[in-house]
């Protein structure tokens, strides 16, 4: 449901959107079909994750780091839906990102 509303607003504001799309992972020379999956992918630029859970765990933020690692892409953006906030939003960036630090720490931006 978040996903759709989001890719939908994102294409009326005029940016190319994917969703659900299939990330390859390639181990010696051969393609292993293991499941990674985006949830929107935005100008073929930046990953968009989306999740609707309590809490952002560090696996949340891995993932999404995975994800930039295996598309040689630069910039995600973690979304959480489920908060007392309308939303919460984490960006990951494979340069800098560390799994010890959590979402309010450095290197990492928190939108309300």
């Amino acid at each position: 449901m978040y996903e759709n509303a989001l890719a939908y607003d994102l294409r009326q504001a005029g940016f190319q959107v994917k969703q659900q799309v299939d990330m390859p992972f390639l181990y010696k020379g051969i393609q292993q079909d293991i499941g990674y999956r985006l949830d929107i992918l935005v100008e073929n630029k930046v990953i968009i994750e989306i999740k609707s859970i309590e809490k952002l765990a560090p696996v949340h933020y891995a993932q999404t780091l995975t994800y930039l690692k295996l598309s040689s892409l630069k910039l995600g953006l973690l979304i959480n839906f489920n908060t007392t906030l309308k939303k919460t939003t984490s960006t990951v960036s494979s340069t800098t990102y560390n799994p010890s630090w959590t979402p309010r720490e450095k290197n990492f931006a928190t939108f309300a």
